[in-house]
């Protein structure tokens, strides 16, 4: 996997932990340095101005969105688990 496909799946596991809420640039770099990717906001935003070249993410009103992929609302359960699904298409 190349640094630009864990950038977009890390990108996609944020989403999903967080009810389809995008990371910001600071939260997107904490989650690659816990993965153990050292990088600056620079070499991040280059890599991003590439996914969304390759039609893998857009920015729409300065969010990261994830081209082709839908995001469903989880179902809450009474035991307060929620069911998250993440579709690719």
């Amino acid at each position: 996997m190349t640094r630009r496909d864990e950038i977009f799946e890390v990108l996609c596991d944020y989403a999903d932990a967080h009810l389809g809420n995008s990371p910001s640039i600071r939260d997107l770099l904490k989650e690659m340095h816990k993965r153990g990717y050292k990088m600056s906001k620079g070499t991040l935003q280059v890599h991003l101005v590439h996914l969304q070249a390759d039609k893998r993410i857009d920015r729409v009103d300065g969010k990261l969105i994830v081209i082709n992929s839908d995001w469903i609302r989880p179902e809450v359960f009474s035991d307060g688990q929620s069911d998250i699904v993440r579709l690719d298409i």
